[in-house]
């Protein structure tokens, strides 16, 4: 089944991939490595800190097993 999380917000993309790797019951030093970044970086982007760079972002949702999908409101001009 798939799952969605709305992240409208840099704390929202954090507190979402927090609450999926507590799902796995992983740390953020299991997380930090298998995405190849610092747990210092994990700890930021976690915490909802807005100037992480994409690039390692993608790597951590990689490790969770999601992807990044972006949605298009029709009704903006």
């Amino acid at each position: 089944m798939e799952k969605y999380a709305a992240c409208t917000s840099s704390k929202a993309l954090g507190a979402a991939l927090r609450k999926e790797r507590k799902k796995h019951k992983l740390t953020q030093a299991d997380v930090a490595f298998a995405a190849g970044v610092g747990i210092r970086f994990l700890s930021d982007l976690e915490s909802g800190k807005p100037t992480v760079q994409l690039e390692k972002v993608l790597q951590v949702v990689a490790v969770l097993g999601g992807a990044i999908l972006l949605r298009w409101n029709s009704d903006r001009s």
